[in-house]
């Protein structure tokens, strides 16, 4: 789920990721309503989608969190699409 941390260790080096589910952007690691209100909170600057939340949230993949994203979290939900 968003949120989550991938650590990766070779010899002497160790790598820490963040994971970032497409449309997960509550990291609950499901997609759902709640992905949507999350969206709609930072649309309207109620609350702020940072990091991994954000890259989640922008599943049109332009860098940006705007209508769009919400709009396909909807049709995905509607199984209108079977992916995201």
């Amino acid at each position: 789920k968003t949120g989550m941390s991938l650590e990766l260790k070779y010899l002497n080096e160790t790598r820490t990721f963040k994971i970032a589910v497409n449309g997960d952007a509550t990291g609950d690691g499901k997609v759902e309503f709640s992905d949507m209100i999350a969206i709609n909170m930072h649309l309207l600057n109620r609350r702020t989608l940072q990091d991994e939340y954000f890259v989640a949230a922008d599943v049109t993949k332009d860098g940006k969190v705007e209508f769009n994203d919400f709009l396909k979290i909807n049709i995905y939900m509607l199984s209108r699409i079977s992916e995201l």
